[in-house]
């Protein structure tokens, strides 16, 4: 089950912050460029569990002692089932997460969605995901991959109410 999230002034400016602050990271495909995305997705998964952030190298929060990672994508659409999440490998290498929960952002005629698409364990994950190679197309969606990633559908993750409850 996919929840919106509504994303606040407050959630933007402290994303804002934490971008401008952290800079561009070394292994950044992007660089820097979604680090607002990213913590964006921090922002509505720590609304949602009214927990606080950590922001270590490994995860970036800590709920009911779980140490949680959040990955996000920015979408131009609203999220989808059968839309993928992602993990590129060299973070499946150096993050150990209990848990991944996915996050989708958009910023839609001007306003920003915010959805929290799911999570799962990392060992989950693994055994769920299918592997893609840098320069490889994504059958899914015909995107071109740009570093070699790791994805699971939407569908295959567990709602986030059960991580909550």
């Amino acid at each position: 089950m996919i929840v919106e999230v509504p994303i606040t002034d407050i959630m933007i400016r402290n994303a804002q912050e934490k971008s401008r602050d952290q800079g561009v990271l070394r292994l950044s495909f992007e660089k820097g460029t979604k680090n607002f995305i990213g913590y964006i997705g921090e922002e509505i998964v720590k609304s949602y569990l009214q927990c606080d952030s950590c922001n270590t190298y490994e995860y970036d929060m800590v709920y009911e002692g779980k140490r949680i990672e959040v990955k996000s994508k920015q979408r131009s659409v609203p999220p989808q089932p059968h839309y993928e999440c992602s993990i590129v490998s060299y973070s499946i290498k150096n993050q150990h997460p209990d848990y991944y929960v996915f996050t989708s952002i958009s910023q839609l005629s001007g306003i920003w969605k915010g959805w929290i698409l799911g999570y799962c364990s990392q060992n989950y994950y693994m055994n769920m995901a299918v592997f893609l190679k840098k320069g490889q197309l994504d059958p899914s969606n015909g995107y071109t991959v740009r570093n070699d990633c790791y994805n699971v559908p939407i569908s295959e993750l567990y709602s986030i109410d059960l991580l909550k409850y």
